[in-house]
């Protein structure tokens, strides 16, 4: 009997190591330190499209690098549309990231069918990429994300139409975020093409931080009602405009860290509406002009030179 139970046992763990590993496109590795690993796949050694059949278990979390050049149209990705929902292991996001060689002369070429069969993926991150063009609803086929994250690179070819058919909501994933994001990126004009935001009516949180802003105005975050979280870290603007927060009667907190600051009491009309409407301002202003307020940090939210009552 003993006899047979041994045997039995070690069937049993032939199997389950033999049903347990991975199989993984060429080009591709998996990282199994926990219970969905991520697989990560160099664009240098892929062949293209990548099948979802391919890979064992299910890529709930993919990473593609060493990007440069085209992903290929409708010949990216192939047969994920049969990704449900419902087999995903819910102390993890889905999540895209497209990860372009760190270097001037590279590229990312996207079209409007790159992303197609792609809904499962609730978050998405394009990082160091030189991307030439944004499509018209470039991620339309992704329909709505936790997050979406531009990081490095350039955004040249960003147009107004370029988000359009893609929502970022509060999705039932872990840490939950709403948020867009677009930092350290040359965003070529020094402002955001009308409308861009727009179709954003759901998003929580907004980081444009260091993309060269020279200016912003009201109408890039009219329709972002539900915004708490604004942060405009690191820009080339020095005042903003008067209406800048209409409608975002949410906002409870603003980062306007690193903005050199033109210091007239006009242009300080923000400091009295955070303290009126509850909003926080992270480290306080620090103003550039007048050369008076030099370095000058404002105090309690509002500049000694101005006073509120």
């Amino acid at each position: 009997m003993a006899m047979h139970f041994k045997r039995f046992l070690g069937i049993f763990v032939v199997c389950f190591l033999t049903f347990s590993e991975s199989t993984v496109p060429s080009g591709c590795s998996y990282d199994s330190t926990d219970s969905v690993g991520i697989y990560t796949c160099d664009f240098s050694q892929l062949g293209f499209p990548l099948v979802y059949y391919g890979f064992s278990p299910a890529p709930q979390r993919l990473k593609l690098k060493n990007i440069n050049g085209n992903l290929p149209g409708s010949g990216t990705f192939s047969g994920f549309s049969s990704y449900s929902s419902a087999s995903f292991d819910t102390n993890y996001a889905s999540s895209l990231e497209l990860e372009c060689i760190t270097s001037a002369a590279a590229s990312l070429t996207i079209t409007g069918t790159t992303f197609s069969g792609m809904g499962y993926v609730q978050q998405l991150k394009i990082k160091n990429c030189y991307t030439s063009s944004f499509p018209t609803s470039v991620f339309s086929n992704i329909i709505e994300v936790d997050s979406l994250i531009i990081t490095g690179g350039t955004a040249a070819g960003l147009a107004s139409d370029s988000f359009t058919g893609l929502s970022i909501k509060n999705l039932s994933v872990p840490n939950s975020q709403s948020l867009f994001e677009m930092s350290n990126t040359v965003l070529p004009g020094g402002t955001l093409p009308a409308n861009l935001l727009s179709g954003f009516t759901d998003v929580k949180q907004i980081v444009l931080d260091n993309v060269g802003l020279t200016s912003i105005s009201a109408s890039d975050l009219s329709s972002n009602t539900m915004l708490t979280y604004l942060s405009l870290k690191h820009n080339s603007f020095t005042t903003i405009p008067s209406d800048l927060f209409t409608g975002l009667d949410g906002l409870n907190l603003l980062d306007v860290t690193g903005i050199d600051w033109d210091c007239s009491c006009d242009n300080l009309w923000f400091l009295e509406y955070a303290i009126t409407n509850g909003i926080e301002i992270t480290e306080g202003v620090i103003c550039n002009t007048p050369t008076s307020y030099l370095v000058k940090p404002s105090k309690n939210g509002v500049s000694d030179a101005c006073q509120f009552s």
